[in-house]
Parts: structure tokens; sequence; C-alpha cells
């Protein structure tokens, strides 16, 4: 996991405001380490050991433990026994082959442009879903982690 951060990389995390700027009055009143960012577009990128607890474990939970930069994040599944998350809820049947079948002939049958966009949908869902399950953590907050991750806002 890499060790410096944008504020664009952390917006929207938990622990740290929820805009650019507000980022930067948090890192300049708490005195974050930071550095000047390379490329486009300049800007201040900061250690991820300076970030708040909550966003370094939100950080880790999307890309790793981060045990080559010292979090300590305590990222523990707790379950309700039978191996589900707690208050996670019960799994609804499966659809069936036939019902499986027709969907896919359907989103087949959708032009290339609306594929494409269905199926990169279809891989953040997917991260979301790995990461609940990776880490025990509720949807919402496994949804916000990974929105970020692709920079995708609430009005997206």
């Amino acid at each position: 996991m890499k060790e410096w951060w944008s504020a664009a990389e952390i917006l929207g995390l938990p622990g740290v405001p929820g805009t650019r700027k507000g980022i930067l009055k948090k890192a300049t009143r708490e005195e974050w380490k930071a550095r000047k960012r390379s490329g486009r577009g300049g800007g201040w990128e900061w250690h991820i050991s300076s970030l708040p607890a909550e966003t370094q474990a939100a950080l880790a939970r999307i890309y790793g433990d981060g045990g080559d930069v010292g979090l300590k994040p305590d990222l523990q599944m707790q379950t309700d026994g039978d191996g589900r998350p707690n208050g996670a809820p019960v799994q609804a049947d499966a659809p069936s082959r036939a019902e499986r079948e027709a969907l896919w002939a359907w989103a087949e049958s959708r032009p290339a442009r609306l594929r494409a966009i269905g199926e990169e949908r279809a891989r953040i869902v997917g991260e979301v879903i790995t990461l609940m399950r990776a880490r025990g953590c509720a949807f919402l907050e496994a949804a916000r982690v990974i929105a970020a991750a692709h920079g995708i806002t609430a009005a997206a």
C-alpha cells in the first residue's frame, strides 16, 4: 500500500472533511506530515501515518492491511456465529437457472456501450461485496470506501 495520499484520494473517507478545502484546513491545523504533490494539478499529499485513525482503517480496508507502513487498524470481523457479519441479512434464494439465462440474454442484447457501463458497475458492486465479506464491514461503509476509491460521488 502506498504511503502518500492526496485530498482527492481521501475525500469522502471516514475521519476527513467532505471537501478538499476542508481537508487542507484540517491537515494544516493538525500538522499532518506533508509534501508537494508532483504531477498534474500539484497540491499536497499527506503521509498515511499523519491521517486520522478512521481514515487509515478505511484505506487499509481498500488496499490491504498496510503492514509495510505501520498501520494498526482494528479490522477483525465480528460474526453472529453463523459466519455472517453482525447484523448481515440472510441471503434470499438465488434465481433459477432459467431466470439467470434470461437475464444474460437480455444483457447481451444491449448495445456495446451500455454493456460496458453495466460491466463496470457490476465490477464495482463486486468490490463492495468483496470488502464486506473480507473485512466484515457494513454495506454503507463498504460502499463509501469503494466509491471514494473510484472517485464516485453521491450524485453519480
